[in-house]
């Protein structure tokens, strides 16, 4: 029998173990930056072996991305399929355009009924969080400089609340250049917290000079420009 990954944390203590809010760690469910699973008892599920039925005990299920999304956003959502988080990955055929066989850490089942999830049925698993922590640790990598890490003690004032920003975004899962609305919001809403480095009006000026730099971008804000609007520059 394959073993399942067991280890979990409510929502509220996966945010301490991740140093955030809990309404960021909703955003990052939100915006699919990290998976969400839920602690509900299933009556009936269609598994494709009967080793992988064994495995239902534990009743820890790893959600798909865009229920755990409709969950985090509307506080609920009726669902019809999930995952088997797996400590050991198993062998998984696949068919595009031809059959091939991958390796795979969660199984997907369908429930032969809908079932409501709720906030308060959503656990994180330790997995979830770190592959998370492994793909935050990558983007914060590629913002060194050389290679190194970047002194506060050779930056101006300016160039460390970009620095402040962009640890923020990537703390919250986002891509630097393809903020989702509302993102701006939730990282000023933290940089004002956590830092002393900003007002409000501050984190603004901030924010307009980093844009312009091409540090961090919201992605609708094309759509803002003069140009994107048909207006002419003089």
């Amino acid at each position: 029998m394959i073993a399942i990954k067991r280890e979990f944390y409510e929502v509220e203590e996966a945010a301490n173990v991740l140093g955030i809010s809990v309404i960021d760690l909703w955003h990052l469910i939100e915006f699919e930056k990290i998976g969400a699973s839920f602690r509900k008892a299933i009556a009936q599920a269609t598994f494709g072996g009967e080793h992988l039925y064994s495995m239902i005990a534990s009743h820890t299920y790893l959600m798909r991305s865009s229920d755990a999304c409709k969950v985090a956003a509307k506080g609920s959502s009726l669902i019809k399929y999930a995952y088997l988080p797996l400590l050991e990955p198993i062998e998984i055929t696949i068919f595009n355009g031809e059959e091939e066989i991958v390796f795979s850490d969660t199984y997907e089942f369908s429930l032969n009924e809908e079932i409501e999830i709720q906030k308060n049925d959503i656990v994180i698993t330790q997995l979830s969080i770190e592959k998370y922590l492994a793909a935050l640790n990558v983007v914060t990598n590629s913002l060194k400089v050389g290679g190194e890490d970047v002194d506060e003690a050779f930056i101006g004032r300016r160039e460390r609340q970009h620095q402040m920003i962009l640890n923020v975004i990537c703390k919250l899962g986002y891509t630097p250049l393809e903020i989702p609305t509302g993102g701006k919001k939730v990282i000023k809403d933290i940089c004002l917290k956590q830092s002393q480095l900003f007002t409000p009006d501050g984190f603004e000026h901030a924010w307009k000079a980093g844009a312009a730099k091409g540090l961090f971008k919201l992605l609708d804000s094309n759509k803002y420009s003069p140009i994107s609007r048909g207006i002419k520059r003089k």
